[in-house]
């Protein structure tokens, strides 16, 4: 926390809250009162008070610090016309300023310029994700309305020719042998399109229960989730992909390609196995696939033939920041091609001038010993042209004596 910034925070009785999850759960409370664009440009932290830690009290803090000691006065307003706040806030509602860097308080994420939670945001991402979900406008369910296009069969030459199989294990071994990455450090993740991952559901419809999830979580305040279990019931782990969602910010993105620095294949070939562009990852990769018991959805079920009807609804929220991206991308070739020609041009102007500059050096020497040997044939001084005199001529001197030092 900056001990330069004005901030504010405000206190939740985590026996009010009565949840697990209370970081979560305080954050939606937050979120409902306050939008990320209204609170621009501000630092998060989260975490038990000092005193709590200390077995004094019982408070979950959050703590937002901004330039502008006004977005503080906007947060305390904000957060006391709460119904929801006053349910479960502390009886001391807000700290401010010194007896808010006191507390031992991490990072939650910051808001940028434009109104993004980015960062670690470990409880208030998938808050504000689900509150989102709340807010789900009616541009989008308008959007969710509108004919489905088919879409290319097969997806591609791995979908091409997808054996018959009697098995669920043998599904998930032809995943594994087919779609992960050869040559890279990584042999046990695979990655897929989702046409590719429609092709294979619809394929093996007959031995998957194909289950579809979309939620909020550290990761992403809208990640898509596709498991497949086996049809016939066990406790076995399912197959199971993640993708076709939005990382906070590219610098999010790139950090997620980071993580995996220690294996350099793996990570120079990842923005393009799992489709990176900007901020959007649009490819699915392996999943955590914990067992049925935990993973399991019993409302989540789709029929397998339906799943791209899921993924293109997806897509059309993600349209126009994805023309965005590929604006920029273009922009950025663009740019990038014109910079190279430039310099191009600019190398060929240098050799141009360089041989220019040698060609004079080469004449202007050439023209130097042709008068050298003009004058020396006419014995005359090399030096001032004049006519040499009778001992210079006698000792097969070149120059005058007083011209021979000024000469050499």
């Amino acid at each position: 926390m900056l001990s330069s910034l004005p901030a504010i925070g405000a206190r939740f009785d985590i026996d009010k809250v009565n949840a697990g999850a209370y970081g979560i759960e305080c954050w939606k409370v937050f979120w409902r009162a306050l939008n990320p664009e209204d609170i621009a440009g501000s630092l998060l932290f989260e975490g038990d008070t000092a005193a709590t830690l200390n077995g004094q009290e019982n408070v979950y803090c959050i703590v937002v610090q901004h330039l502008d000691a006004a977005v503080a006065k906007q947060v305390r307003s904000a957060l006391s016309q709460s119904e929801d706040f006053k349910k479960v806030c502390d009886l001391q509602m807000f700290v401010e300023d010194s007896r808010c860097r006191s507390e031992p308080l991490p990072d939650a994420g910051r808001i940028d310029a434009t109104g993004n939670l980015i960062g670690d945001a470990w409880n208030s991402r998938p808050a504000l994700g689900a509150i989102k979900k709340e807010r789900e406008s009616a541009n989008e369910k308008s959007t969710s309305l509108d004919p489905v296009p088919e879409r290319a069969r097969p997806a591609s030459d791995r979908t091409r020719t997808l054996p018959s199989l009697t098995k669920f294990e043998d599904v998930r071994a032809l995943v594994q042998e087919r779609f992960t990455p050869k040559d890279t450090d990584f042999s046990y993740t695979y990655w897929m399109t989702p046409e590719e991952l429609c092709d294979l559901a619809e394929q093996y419809a007959d031995l998957l229960e194909v289950q579809f999830s979309e939620y909020s979580c550290p990761r992403s305040e809208d990640l898509c989730c596709v498991r497949l279990f086996e049809k016939a019931p066990s406790d076995g782990r399912p197959i199971e992909l993640a993708g076709l969602f939005a990382f906070p910010s590219e610098s999010d993105a790139r950090s997620f390609i980071n993580e995996y620095k220690s294996a350099p294949r793996y990570a120079r070939a990842l923005p393009q196995l799992a489709g990176i562009k900007g901020k959007y990852q649009l490819n699915f990769g392996k999943g955590s696939e914990n067992p049925r018991y935990i993973t399991y959805e019993k409302d989540a079920e789709i029929p397998a033939a339906s799943l791209w009807g899921k993924f293109w609804i997806r897509r059309q929220r993600f349209a126009e920041g994805l023309e965005h991206e590929e604006q920029a991308a273009r922009k950025q070739a663009e740019d990038e091609k014109r910079r190279q020609a430039e310099e191009e041009k600019r190398r060929a102007e240098q050799k141009l001038q360089r041989e220019a500059d040698e060609a004079r050096r080469r004449d202007a020497e050439k023209r130097k010993q042709e008068l050298i040997r003009e004058r020396t044939s006419r014995r005359e001084c090399i030096a001032c042209g004049r006519a040499l005199g009778t001992l210079e001529k006698l000792f097969r001197r070149t120059s005058h004596s007083g011209c021979h030092s000024f000469h050499e």
